[in-house]
């Protein structure tokens, strides 16, 4: 730590000294210490030349640390099964195998979770305020007592996901994109919602779709009312 607050006192004083050597040989260039001036100059330059090489360099180590410590932040959440109350902080979930994986009571508050997989993840007790899950295999995914108010839902992959006692009445199933074309979420037979769900205009939002156990097109069911089990993701067949 010590040695950090040193190395970067050093540009500092650096850029002191060669901002005095600058002035200095200002002041006597045009007097009779011209070769002084020049010598001056050239020692000014090299000054500042040396302040802005060590600053560089302590961006390029802080760029390294923080781009492996995500590394290694990313490579233990793929490995891990179980991670209670899980929370992503500054780290980029993009791209992040979650599937499968039990969530329960993650915090993922504007989260951006655009290209992760939720298939058959176990998201009980999450909060989703205001997150991104656009697109996102939620295929299976356990949401039965998760919080939804304002998540962008458009476009995602609801497939015999659980929303048993979810709050999803604020949340965005649909949406026009920038060719005003719609992207709405997709359901299915298995797919269970909160008691009066469907009755709602946001169900109306929602694509009928089928899987494997309810060939038929459905947005699904209300809770207590579903399908009995919870299915893996393999429901789609």
């Amino acid at each position: 730590m010590y040695a950090l607050v040193a190395l970067a006192v050093i540009p500092v004083i650096l850029l002191i000294v060669g901002l005095v050597l600058w002035v200095l040989a200002w002041r006597q260039a045009n007097g009779a210490h011209a070769n002084r001036a020049q010598l001056l100059g050239s020692l000014a330059a090299g000054v500042l030349t040396g302040a802005f090489a060590t600053v560089a360099v302590l961006l390029l180590q802080q760029w390294l640390s923080v781009s492996s410590a995500d590394t290694v932040w990313r490579a233990n959440v793929e490995t891990a099964a179980d991670i209670p109350g899980f929370t992503p902080g500054n780290h980029s979930l993009q791209g992040l195998n979650l599937s499968g994986k039990q969530l329960e009571d993650a915090n993922l508050y504007k989260a951006v979770l655009t290209g992760v997989d939720l298939n058959d993840t176990d998201l009980r007790g999450a909060y989703f305020g205001k997150a991104n899950l656009q697109g996102v295999n939620m295929i299976g995914a356990n949401l039965a007592t998760a919080e939804l108010p304002g998540a962008n839902l458009s476009g995602a992959q609801l497939q015999a996901a659980r929303f048993d006692d979810a709050n999803i009445w604020s949340a965005k199933f649909a949406e026009k994109d920038k060719n005003g074309k719609w992207i709405r979420a997709i359901a299915s037979g298995s797919t269970c919602w909160p008691k009066g769900f469907l009755e709602s205009s946001k169900a109306k939002q929602i694509m009928l779709g089928r899987d494997r156990h309810y060939p038929q097109l459905s947005r699904g069911f209300e809770s207590p009312h579903c399908l009995p089990t919870h299915w893996p993701a393999s429901v789609l067949g």
